[in-house]
């Protein structure tokens, strides 16, 4: 897709020893995690993807959207 005069792109990088340090993901994906207190990079990402789907997908403010690991 070509952006126009009336779109903006964003690209996000996720620090994940962050995101482990804190509470950012909702616990509903916690209890999918082997060690809730520890989850893997590939937990994290599977949250942070679940997640961003989950709030973007019905968003009528989104023209288009793809989430990339």
């Amino acid at each position: 897709m070509e952006l126009g005069e009336n779109n903006m792109q964003v690209s996000v990088t996720f620090n994940f020893d962050e995101i482990r340090k804190e509470s950012y993901l909702s616990d509903k994906y916690k209890n999918t995690w082997v060690d809730p207190n520890n989850p893997t990079d590939a937990e994290i990402t599977k949250a942070i993807k679940d997640e961003t789907l989950e709030k973007l997908e019905n968003d009528n403010r989104v023209s288009t959207f793809a989430v990339t690991t």
